[in-house]
């Protein structure tokens, strides 16, 4: 029985383009007489509509043990209610909370009346 792999094989070659970008491997089918030349789309995207944010209440946890005798803190199983935001308004949110901590911290100097 012959071993016929030259139909099922394929060769990888590189686009001649430098850019890494948009980099496209070609890969030429040898199945048919003919070859079939396909470009794949090497550059893949994900892009994300909203953000959904549940809160939750804390819950004194009973299953672990704190490592220096602290009260482990957990959640409740139910949350409270549901925020939906744009991803730029949610960016935005957590920027000005990121900046608010650092001040309570006196890590950042206090806000002035023309802040960015």
């Amino acid at each position: 029985m012959e071993n016929d792999t030259t139909s099922t094989k394929r060769k990888f070659e590189d686009n001649e383009t430098n850019d890494t970008n948009n980099s496209t491997p070609i890969i030429i089918d040898n199945d048919n007489e003919e070859t079939k030349v396909k470009r794949l789309k090497t550059k893949k995207n994900v892009r994300f509509d909203d953000v959904t944010v549940y809160y939750f209440a804390r819950s004194q946890g009973f299953i672990s043990v704190p490592s220096q005798g602290a009260v482990t803190l957990g959640m409740v199983h139910e949350h409270s209610h549901v925020e939906q935001y744009s991803v730029a308004d949610f960016s935005r949110l957590r920027r000005a909370l990121h900046k608010s901590i650092l001040r309570e911290r006196k890590l950042l100097p206090p806000a002035t009346s023309s802040s960015k």
